[in-house]
């Protein structure tokens, strides 16, 4: 039984074993044996190119858009970067927050993104979304995907909101979060299923406190707008999977 994960132009660091890596039945929960039809067969998109000058003018409505002096910053937070599915635990390689932005903002998980969202069985569309998309760990840079292997902390947090109840309350949940006046969004955007939120944050005031701490007392804070979060984030290894979002936004100092 085959089971090829697909590769992106990033895939082009990976080393060959990793490239062409086909998962044994080992790696497979029992109940996910027969789960062929999850493979998404679209043609697979190039990751944008990484060049700053390569990053298109945000669109006049852009959130982004800044009257203020732009604000840069020399050094960017970096991610790991994993192909997918995500049993695999062995990153590819590290990418930046303006990275991350380039893939989220182009067609390079389009197809994938649009197929999810017409599963309407929840099951299947959680097995779809594990072996169908890369995604990054926003917490640091890794060598294996578990809390114990952080090689460098980004100083960012990931918050996922998701089971928003339509489109609606997806675009007002995302204003709100990009309006707070106490946590500055780094970047936000909507999650692979379009009924949820990807919240990246700094982590301030939390010396002497772990990643827990900090993400439960954003859970906190964020539980007296009515916004639940998802308790799984609170993993300092968690996977942020990258989905298509257009409209994505991205602090300023970024790009």
């Amino acid at each position: 039984m085959n089971r090829f994960v697909h590769v992106g132009a990033y895939g082009a660091a990976c080393d060959d074993e990793l490239r062409t890596r086909m998962l044994a039945p080992d790696d497979i929960e029992p109940w996910e044996q027969d789960s062929e039809s999850l493979f998404y067969s679209a043609p697979a998109e190039d990751l944008p190119a990484t060049d700053p000058e390569s990053t298109p003018e945000p669109a006049a409505n852009d959130p982004s858009i800044t009257t203020e002096p732009p604000v840069t910053i020399s050094e960017q937070p970096r991610f790991s970067f994993f192909e997918r599915p995500v049993n695999n635990i062995i990153p590819c390689r590290d990418i930046t927050m303006a990275d991350l932005y380039r893939i989220v903002t182009s067609d390079y998980a389009k197809a994938e993104t649009e197929h999810l969202r017409t599963i309407a069985d929840d099951a299947q569309a959680k097995l779809f979304k594990k072996f169908n998309f890369d995604y990054v760990t926003v917490a640091g840079t890794f060598t294996k995907r578990e809390n114990k292997s952080i090689v460098k902390p980004s100083g960012l947090m990931v918050i996922d909101i998701d089971d928003l109840k339509d489109s609606t309350e997806v675009e007002d949940t995302f204003q709100l979060l990009l309006d707070n006046p106490r946590l500055e969004t780094q970047m936000l955007f909507r999650s692979p299923g379009g009924l949820g939120l990807k919240w990246i944050i700094p982590i301030i005031n939390n010396e002497g406190h772990d990643h827990q701490f900090y993400f439960q007392a954003v859970s906190n804070y964020l539980s007296t707008y009515g916004i639940v979060v998802d308790s799984t984030g609170k993993d300092v290894s968690r996977a942020c999977y990258i989905p298509c979002d257009p409209r994505a936004f991205i602090h300023p100092k970024y790009l």
